[in-house]
């Protein structure tokens, strides 16, 4: 059941990078003038704009928000995202809670067979 909590909170810290490196990537595309992604009748501008201005819906915490602010490159910044993101620490939360239960289960078990 270790190696299996293990393997989970592997795949799902796997799955969160990637999807953290797209958002850098989407977050330069927005930052590119002449890209294809907005309505050539728009003059330049988004269709349905988001609060910040951009062509895509944002909310990010301060923490993002200051480490898009003061990242070198592209790479620091997915680090730095990834290392302040909510998704590792909920995931490695329900991982801990998930061996908790098998290990109230294992000795529940085991309880009821030595009877």
């Amino acid at each position: 059941m270790f190696a299996l909590a293990r393997l989970g909170y592997q795949t799902i810290k796997v799955f969160y990078r990637r999807s953290v490196e797209s958002w850098v990537a989407r977050t330069n595309l927005e930052a590119m003038p002449g890209t294809e992604l907005v309505d050539p009748d728009a003059s330049g501008h988004p269709r349905v704009p988001s609060r910040s201005g951009g062509w895509l819906p944002w909310f990010e915490r301060a923490e993002i928000e200051d480490a898009v602010r003061s990242a070198p490159d592209a790479e620091a910044l997915v680090v730095e995202v990834t290392r302040v993101g909510d998704t590792l620490r909920f995931a490695r939360r329900t991982m801990l809670i998930f061996v908790f239960v098998v290990i109230v289960f294992a000795v529940a078990c085991l309880l009821i067979a030595t009877r």
